[in-house]
């Protein structure tokens, strides 16, 4: 991060350091908590933000984050870096009886998700707009939140599920039947979003309550990793690694969406998207964002 960067942050009281290309962290018998990665692609800066906190008085207590500052905004890697440093400081404050009273900390995080965008239009001039993809794990539940078109998915053992809905305008050609998922992958504009933090359009984050034992992992994305792989290669490469070697799956994941094989429209796919009035885009181009992935396991109540 330039010295420009730095000193807006430090004067917007977030602290600012290098993101880490990827990071590891295992438990004490070498079992995997969390792993990131990121990678810049072909952009000059990179505007993507991870954060994994695990709670100073709860170790059992954690929340994930990806922010993707939005192309477009100057100050979109500082959107991305002041969200998720905020809503780090927030979780740590947060008394563990709180944060495990899901319905009472899903309210608190929907109330200062409101508090940080107004802050964020206050300053502005310094703070463009960000999408973000947050969840939590308390001790029954995982809550979830999102903003504008970073994904959250869940790992059950077999089958890879996104848990939240794009906040894009390709979205809605999904949503209304006109074109499948993988589809969007493959339309103009699919880089446009209907909602962000930062923006004086906000509307509430998604907030959504997942039983944690009917979990094993979440995986948090930003699109720059989702408008090139398609559901299936996300699946395949957990299939392939959860097993064997969890901690490698956001590296390969990221490594693929910046530097894997172009992906060509099929023609089925071209006629689903010209009958929804979409424009097609004939294949996909590795690199051409940021891409960040965080995966996090999810202990079941009955381990320790």
């Amino acid at each position: 991060m330039n010295i420009r960067l730095f000193k807006i942050a430090e004067n917007l009281g977030v602290p600012c350091q290098e993101l880490a290309p990827k990071i590891v962290r295992k438990n004490k018998f070498n079992k995997l908590l969390y792993s990131a990665a990121t990678n810049k692609g072909s952009r000059i800066n990179n505007e993507d933000y991870y954060k994994i906190i695990v709670h100073p008085l709860d170790s059992s207590l954690l929340m994930a984050i990806v922010a993707d500052g939005v192309g477009g905004y100057s100050g979109g890697e500082i959107a991305s870096l002041f969200i998720s440093e905020k809503l780090a400081f927030f979780f740590k404050n947060s008394q563990p009886l709180e944060i495990n009273n899901t319905d009472l900390f899903s309210l608190k995080l929907q109330e200062e998700l409101q508090r940080l965008n107004e802050e964020m239009l206050k300053n502005a001039y310094y703070i463009g707009a960000t999408t973000l993809s947050c969840a939590v794990i308390n001790k029954n539940d995982i809550i979830i939140c999102e903003v504008g078109d970073s994904r959250i998915y869940t790992y059950n053992g077999n089958l890879l599920k996104q848990v939240t809905e794009d906040e894009s305008e390709v979205w809605q050609l999904y949503k209304s039947g006109l074109v499948l998922k993988d589809d969007l992958r493959f339309i103009t504009g699919n880089n446009i979003i209907t909602n962000a933090l930062g923006d004086c359009l906000y509307k509430p984050a998604q907030l959504n309550v997942l039983n944690k034992n009917e979990t094993q992992a979440l995986l948090l994305t930003t699109d720059g990793v989702t408008d090139i792989l398609s559901d299936n290669v996300l699946n395949k490469i957990f299939s392939e690694m959860f097993t064997l070697i969890p901690e490698k799956i956001t590296e390969i994941i990221v490594e693929e969406a910046v530097g894997g094989k172009k992906d060509t429209v099929s023609d089925e796919a071209v006629e689903r998207i010209c009958a929804g009035d979409g424009y097609p885009i004939y294949e996909t181009s590795p690199g051409k964002d940021n891409a960040t992935a965080v995966l996090t396991l999810v202990p079941k109540n009955n381990l320790k």
